[in-house]
């Protein structure tokens, strides 16, 4: 739009941050099933908060072992489920590479919830080291997801968010104050870098 502008040789006019505002409101209304969902699960008190962050976890290395079948498949590959869709990369059950994306960020987090309760709960050393090394290489999956999606967000986010879920799992010991300024010197770090200029939209870049 900018570059639109330019070309003609006009100056930028004031317009809203949507480019599309009629339909960024109407994308609101998607939202009203997720939330109807929420309320009633919370009215009626029937989940379970580990349960959740186990489908979380499980919904997420199905959707990375869909995506590899994506990417050795190629763009032609029958494992797209849309015919609308980031071909060449891996976009699991969604038909975007961010979305994909989105979804192994947020399971960091819940996989270290899920450490946490089970440590939580008193399981002895030899147990605990189990879960540790399980979700360990969990964490690992999420990572090689990542790269094989090549979503330049998904990778930015990844090092606040895994540094955030970190100092979650040290509730018991205070982390230090200059824990938290580093934390929020990787967020923005990794955000300046995902929208550089020299990446140039591209991971190698």
């Amino acid at each position: 739009v900018r570059e639109g502008f330019e070309l003609v040789g006009q100056p930028l006019p004031w317009l809203p941050i949507s480019l599309a505002p009629h339909r960024t409101v109407a994308s609101i209304l998607w939202l009203l099933p997720a939330f109807a969902v929420l309320l009633g699960i919370l009215r009626l008190g029937s989940f379970n908060a580990a349960w959740i962050a186990f489908v979380i976890a499980f919904a997420t290395a199905l959707s990375v072992l869909i995506g590899a079948l994506q990417i050795a498949g190629g763009e032609k590959s029958p494992w797209y489920l849309y015919e609308i869709t980031n071909y060449g990369v891996t976009v699991g059950f969604f038909s975007n590479a961010n979305h994909m994306a989105t979804l192994l960020v947020v399971s960091v987090p819940f996989l270290a919830a899920l450490y946490m309760n089970a440590h939580g709960r008193g399981r002895t050393a030899g147990k605990s080291a189990g879960l540790f090394a399980m979700l360990g290489g969990f964490f690992c999956l999420v990572i090689v997801g990542l790269f094989i999606n090549a979503s330049l967000a998904g990778l930015g986010l990844m090092v606040p968010v895994s540094a955030a879920s970190i100092l979650m799992m040290m509730r018991k010991r205070k982390p230090p104050i200059w824990s938290l300024g580093l934390l929020a010197l990787l967020t923005a770090a990794s955000v300046a870098v995902v929208f550089s200029n020299k990446l140039d939209n591209n991971l190698f870049g």
